[in-house]
């Protein structure tokens, strides 16, 4: 960028083994960045090297289980330039519309200090298949001057009490979980990283329920669910999706109802806890009846009940959302009404 931008945005990023995506990164992300910082955590594949190469201005850190150390690292480095904006990416990252998100920093100046950024992964199913899309908000670039820093040694958060937060343009897609497999060896790594949390720590409960569930160990993500909700700490609705997904998968769909309910009273928009919901209202009965044919009555997956598949009306199934007639049918079925 010239220097005559109105802004000045530094790259912080922690890497290892990313020779290969490094160029590929950098080029969809020149609209943006002015200035990268690259932590290599141990790399053997030549990254130091070619993160040089590009510009960057590269640290060398022991890897030592802890994510929140390397970040925090990354971001004191990059304060160190001054930037007016520090952008967190990944090397298994790239920017889609890199303008569109450089323009919200240009116009932010003095009224925000993080910005949220759409982040979207394609995940390869653990059975194989068509990869799938899943889209979050995360905080990705921060005012150069407001001192963010990591919290915990995996799945590392941005600490942000106090601080003005917006919406940005642009787009960056994460390639991490895009192989086969990948996605369940992190999940396992994840497991071997949350070990060192205490037992109870809400942070270790809500990550180790959702790689149990990557790597679809039910039981394990039905008591992690239990766990987390013993806790007396807000229960996130995808948690709440884990947990009912799981008891769906052991044959327990009324109680994956009960929680999807008691879910939807405070999330009443959320899509999974839709979807889920009509799961184990029992949208797959036809479907479980066709498999019982055509294996000859042999059938090992949940059953429900006409009841329940009465409590998701056919425009549920055409509008794809939850209506409010569709949560008193539920209620109606935890209540005890309309069993089979």
């Amino acid at each position: 960028m010239s220097d005559q931008s109105p802004v000045r945005v530094c790259a912080a990023m922690i890497v290892r083994d990313e020779a290969g995506n490094l160029p590929a990164l950098l080029a969809t992300a020149t609209g943006l960045v002015d200035d990268w910082v690259v932590v290599d955590t141990g790399s053997t594949d030549g990254t130091v090297r070619v993160a040089r190469s590009l510009g960057a201005r590269v640290v060398e850190d022991p890897w030592d289980d802890d994510f929140a150390r390397s970040r925090n690292l990354s971001l004191e480095l990059a304060a160190e330039a001054r930037p007016d904006w520090i952008v967190i990416l990944d090397g298994d990252d790239r920017v889609e519309k890199p303008e569109a998100l450089r323009a919200s920093l240009e116009a932010a100046v003095g009224e925000v200090d993080v910005f949220v950024v759409q982040v979207e992964s394609s995940v390869t199913p653990r059975g194989g298949g068509a990869a799938v899309s899943e889209r979050f908000w995360q905080p990705r670039v921060f005012r150069g001057e407001a001192g963010v820093r990591y919290r915990w040694p995996v799945h590392a958060v941005p600490v942000l009490d106090g601080l003005r937060v917006s919406h940005a343009g642009g787009l960056i897609r994460h390639l991490g979980y895009a192989g086969p497999g990948l996605r369940a060896a992190k999940a396992a790594r994840t497991l071997r990283m949350l070990g060192k949390l205490p037992p109870n720590e809400p942070h270790r409960v809500y990550h180790e329920l959702r790689a149990q569930a990557v790597r679809e160990d039910h039981a394990a993500t039905i008591r992690a669910a239990e766990l987390l909700s013993r806790l007396e700490v807000r229960v996130p609705p995808d948690a709440s999706v884990f947990h009912a997904r799981a008891l769906i998968a052991v044959g327990r769909p009324t109680d994956a109802l009960e929680i999807v309910v008691r879910a939807l009273r405070s999330c009443p928009d959320h899509p999974d806890l839709h979807y889920v919901a009509l799961m184990a209202s029992g949208v797959g009965f036809l479907a479980g009846h066709r498999r019982i044919a055509r294996d000859q009555g042999r059938f090992d997956g949940p059953v429900t009940t006409r009841h329940l598949l009465a409590a998701a009306p056919e425009a549920l199934v055409q509008l794809g959302v939850l209506r409010r007639e569709f949560l008193e049918h539920a209620e109606a079925i935890l209540a005890g009404e309309d069993r089979d």
